[in-house]
């Protein structure tokens, strides 16, 4: 099986309890890159949809592995500075974990793992609420991650936020300073 459905979205409740059903997804935007230093998608957040959702497929870096990190976009550029707070659990496949978190960090980390060849990629997605909403935005992520040199494979799930209340209007990807490879679909939970 082949698009959101296929990462478990339709057991996310939204507001009353009710799943996500799939198709209450509006598509927004695709981006594929080849060795791209970053992802931006501008101008894609609106007051219309309250819940976007991100998959992405194919991530990976020839470079080296690392996490995929985000920011976002307000109306004068990228978010930087000590502005995103995050914690997550990174799982792995010989039965131990981690969990990691910051404060006043410069982006939310730890959202999934790049592999440094396809076949040792994972994919994932990510769920942000109301970005274009002048408060807090608030991302949950799932993503299955690499094959390291110890053949463990890797799985995060973290949360993280901005620190201070603003409106969004777009997001940014990137691989801890190194290049990616993949793609990413965005999409928009239309409420019913």
């Amino acid at each position: 099986m082949s698009g959101p459905i296929s990462f478990g979205y339709q057991n996310l409740g939204f507001g009353g309890g009710s799943a996500l059903d799939p198709g209450q997804l509006v598509f927004i935007q695709k981006v594929t890159v080849s060795a791209a230093s970053t992802i931006d998608m501008t101008d894609v957040f609106t007051t219309d949809y309250g819940m976007y959702l991100v998959q992405f497929t194919h991530f990976f870096s020839a470079e080296n592995t690392g996490n995929l990190e985000i920011g976002f976009f307000n109306t004068s550029g990228i978010v930087a500075g000590s502005s995103y707070n995050w914690v997550a659990n990174e799982m792995k496949s010989n039965a131990t974990w981690s969990e990691v978190k910051a404060s006043d960090a410069a982006k939310i980390d730890s959202l999934g793992a790049a592999g440094t060849t396809q076949a040792n990629s994972g994919g994932g997605y990510i769920v942000i609420g109301n970005p274009a909403q002048a408060r807090g935005t608030l991302t949950m992520g799932n993503g299955g991650g690499i094959s390291d040199d110890e053949s463990r494979f890797y799985n995060m799930l973290n949360v993280g936020g901005l620190a201070v209340a603003e409106a969004h209007t777009g997001i940014r990807f990137q691989n801890a300073g190194n290049n990616i490879t993949g793609t990413f679909k965005l999409y928009a939970y239309k409420d019913s």
